[in-house]
């Protein structure tokens, strides 16, 4: 793989975790239940801090981090917005958190078995432990809640 093409790999991660913190972060401002709204802004966190070291790895070959997202990620955030308003159900935006956290699960799950070198390799062994991990939380609160 050519440092070309593992940029433009981690420049896709950079995108979906940009639109998965900004996913987070509406889905903070739309929920009622404060819990949940404390659970959505640690996530939103925790993919901003993922975007950090995700850049750092792309400078490294030679790259510039992507830093808008996608306009699919502004979709959704949209769609959260449009949800919360029409239902007024914290189901329903805990339910397209719970369906963009296993949207992530694919995509770094797809990275593993690529021929990529070690340490992008690492990087997304790592993320993708913290990414069940909330999955399986914002899955189970979704399943509380409904």
């Amino acid at each position: 793989m050519t440092n070309e093409e593992v940029v433009s790999l981690l420049n896709e991660l950079i995108d979906a975790n940009l639109d998965s913190a900004e996913g987070y972060q509406t889905a903070a401002d739309a929920i009622d239940n404060v819990d949940y709204q404390l659970i959505f802004r640690e996530h939103a966190q925790q993919r901003t801090e993922f975007v950090r070291e995700l850049s750092e790895l792309v400078r490294s070959y030679g790259g510039d981090p992507d830093r808008t997202g996608t306009m699919a990620g502004t979709f959704q955030r949209v769609w959260i917005n449009i949800k919360a308003a029409l239902t007024g159900s914290d189901a329903a935006i805990m339910e397209e958190c719970d369906r963009s956290e296993e949207t992530m699960l694919v995509l770094y799950g797809d990275i593993i078995p690529q021929a990529v070198p070690e340490d992008v390799k690492a990087l997304a062994r790592t993320h993708l432990s913290y990414i069940r991990i909330a999955h399986e939380r914002v899955h189970a609160l979704s399943v509380l809640i409904d």
